[in-house]
């Protein structure tokens, strides 16, 4: 079986688990195949000065209670970057004006000590937070993935994040409750259709489809339409 595989299956068993650490234990044996340790599933709040909300955390205990003691949040690399971008980065790929800082390296090279040498970020839009990521580790500093493993990779990411999303809605009593036209509008772009072409078919105004749209994404607290159709696919709320 293939790590592409791999991630689809997990992608279907993340909507089952219960818990935080059912998921995180799901999680942690599909990517040790890829050679990553440790991981962490984290919501990063706009202000720079309060410190990240973890909502899965599989980092070494010692290392989570230093970071949190030692405020490493405000000089951490994988963090700031993360905030910055939506798109996947290996560790050692954050930008020098970043990187380079003195404090930045300090948190890095503490970091290694704990074996958390490298590692791989996957960054989304939440409407919770300003960002939210998950971050594994690995005391590989050299270690590769083929794109094919990125993409496994990433997969499995925002399924973890769609999942604790899931449960975080089950726990405050807030069911996500999806409309007759929002499967309609979905299913008509899953199609292909622009937002024009879907106005055109249902006989409603594109500024319509592009509220109904605003509100699924709300809905599944991304700020990505593609993000929120795949989560939606994914918990059963829409069906093709």
């Amino acid at each position: 079986m293939g790590i592409r595989q791999d991630a689809f299956d997990f992608m279907e068993r993340a909507k089952a688990h219960g818990t935080a650490e059912d998921l995180l234990a799901d999680l942690s044996r599909n990517v040790a195949r890829l050679g990553f340790d440790h991981m962490v599933l984290t919501g990063l709040p706009m202000d720079p000065n309060e410190v990240p909300t973890v909502h899965m955390n599989g980092w070494p205990a010692e290392w989570f209670e230093r970071y949190i003691a030692q405020d490493h949040h405000r000089h951490d690399g994988v963090k700031l970057h993360a905030m910055q971008t939506t798109r996947p980065f290996f560790w050692d790929e954050i930008p020098p004006e970043i990187a380079q800082r003195q404090e930045t390296q300090n948190v890095h090279n503490e970091a290694g000590t704990f074996d958390l040498r490298n590692g791989y970020c996957v960054p989304m839009f939440s409407t919770a937070y300003w960002q939210s990521a998950v971050a594994f580790a690995t005391g590989d500093e050299k270690i590769r993935l083929s794109k094919t493993e990125r993409g496994a990779l990433d997969i499995m990411a925002m399924a973890a994040n769609t999942a604790m999303v899931a449960m975080k809605h089950e726990e405050s009593g807030e069911p996500i409750l999806i409309t007759d036209r929002e499967r309609e509008i979905v299913a008509w772009l899953f199609a292909g259709k622009t937002a024009w072409e879907t106005s055109m078919i249902l006989g409603i105004s594109e500024q319509a489809v592009r509220k109904h749209l605003a509100n699924i994404r709300t809905k599944f607290k991304t700020s990505n339409t593609v993000q929120a159709i795949v989560e939606g696919l994914r918990s059963g709320h829409f069906w093709l």
